[in-house]
């Protein structure tokens, strides 16, 4: 199974690279986010406590991110890996991803990162704020700046551990959507003729 991990701060382009490189490699593609905002849609008692922390602009408290997460990758059958985008975010979520992993006899294949400008993050974020693909977290310049914060400071510790593990591949995210993406998939497939 080929399962991969992108890191990246809020704005570097993860969703739309993750979303293209699980589409291209049949890949389930696992957004936090996404599951998250789904518990909100459902109006389940998870999402109004999702919903509480959105609208405060902090980040989701593990245990509900990892509870999510798990039932996931349980479902996992007939899949043929995944892209794990905004996971694990913290020192414990990476710690306990890796147990859920080996719970399940998986492992990562392959991590990248996407750098980005702070100040060009800035930018992104503030277009798309003005934009109708706005986050609740967008609504206003502080909360973005203290996503970007929360990121350097929970985010950061999480990508040096991998570091540590494995290594890390750092992709300029400033480039156009189909260089990154270009990018990315060559690295994806080098990495896998290596693994056979």
């Amino acid at each position: 199974m080929l399962n991969i991990v992108l890191f990246g701060y809020p704005g570097s382009g993860r969703g739309l690279q993750g979303m293209k490189l699980a589409q291209k490699y049949d890949l389930e593609y696992v957004a936090t986010g996404h599951m998250l905002d789904e518990e909100i849609r459902k109006k389940t008692e998870i999402g109004k406590q999702i919903k509480h922390f959105y609208e405060n602009g902090q980040l989701v408290p593990d245990e509900i991110v990892v509870q999510l997460i798990e039932n996931k990758i349980s479902n996992k059958e007939h899949s043929k890996g995944f892209v794990f985008k905004g996971f694990p975010r913290t020192l414990v979520q990476s710690y306990i991803f890796d147990g859920i992993m080996k719970k399940h006899g998986l492992s990562i294949t392959k991590i990248f990162e996407l750098k980005v400008p702070t100040l060009e993050l800035l930018k992104r974020l503030e277009d798309r704020r003005k934009s109708d693909n706005a986050k609740p977290f967008d609504s206003s310049t502080k909360k973005i700046i203290s996503r970007l914060e929360q990121h350097e400071k929970t985010t950061i510790p999480v990508i040096k551990r991998y570091k540590e593990l494995a290594s890390v591949t750092k992709i300029d995210g400033t480039l156009s959507v189909d260089e990154v993406f270009e990018k990315l998939c060559h690295e994806i497939e080098t990495g896998y003729k290596n693994l056979r």
